[in-house]
């Protein structure tokens, strides 16, 4: 067992990559030291990221340890170097704070969603934003979810609806109706054919994808 001790202050969040080398450590909100951790967990060695203005704790790290990224005050979402502690991009363009960053299993794009429900796609090997999804009145919840095979994302829209996007060309694949209440939780099966959806009132939804009415392969 390794003891790793860098920060100074109660640690918020932990995120681990996906073969277990990499974690992305963070401290709470009112933290006097926020700047977060990137640990390599085979050497204990540790990187500290450099920003003066850490926003909401919006941290991820790519299931492939490559990137990691956070939020800011001003909107902006920076794209790290696992490796060095660098800092390879600022993606900016979101005019709000912004709340949800995901990344694709293999580190190369992420969906980011602003306070006002605007979301925006993003190549992070450029730091060029591919597409905007565009502005619906589902500002905060549900978190929206990437399938495990990269291809789609899933989100709530203006409450009562769920819709599915083509993460490559922004494309809206469909809109899935039928909620009454306010939906609070999303997330997709491991083979990517069914979405589930829930309420506020605990009620589930399940939905079937037909990949032969997208145009896509299931």
């Amino acid at each position: 067992m390794r003891k790793l001790k860098s920060h100074k202050d109660f640690i918020f969040v932990v995120k681990l990559s996906g073969d277990g080398r990499y974690a992305l450590s963070a401290t709470a909100p009112h933290a006097r030291d926020r700047s977060p951790r990137i640990w390599d967990l085979r050497t204990g060695r540790c990187h500290v990221l450099q920003s003066g203005d850490w926003g909401h704790n919006t941290y991820t790290l790519s299931k492939a340890g490559n990137v990691a990224l956070t939020n800011h005050k001003d909107g902006t979402i920076r794209v790290w170097d696992v490796d060095t502690g660098r800092c390879r991009h600022v993606l900016a363009g979101h005019k709000g704070i912004v709340y949800c960053v995901l990344s694709t299993s293999d580190g190369t794009t992420a969906v980011s969603v602003n306070n006002d429900g605007t979301k925006r796609i993003w190549d992070l090997r450029t730091g060029h934003c591919r597409h905007i999804l565009g502005h619906t009145q589902q500002a905060t919840w549900p978190l929206p979810v990437i399938s495990s095979d990269d291809r789609f994302i899933v989100t709530g829209e203006d409450r009562h609806s769920v819709r599915v996007w083509d993460i490559d060309t922004g494309a809206c694949l469909c809109t899935l109706e039928g909620h009454t209440e306010e939906i609070t939780w999303l997330g997709v099966s491991a083979d990517g054919h069914r979405v589930v959806s829930v309420e506020k009132t605990h009620r589930a939804y399940v939905w079937e994808l037909d990949w032969d009415d997208f145009g896509t392969q299931g």
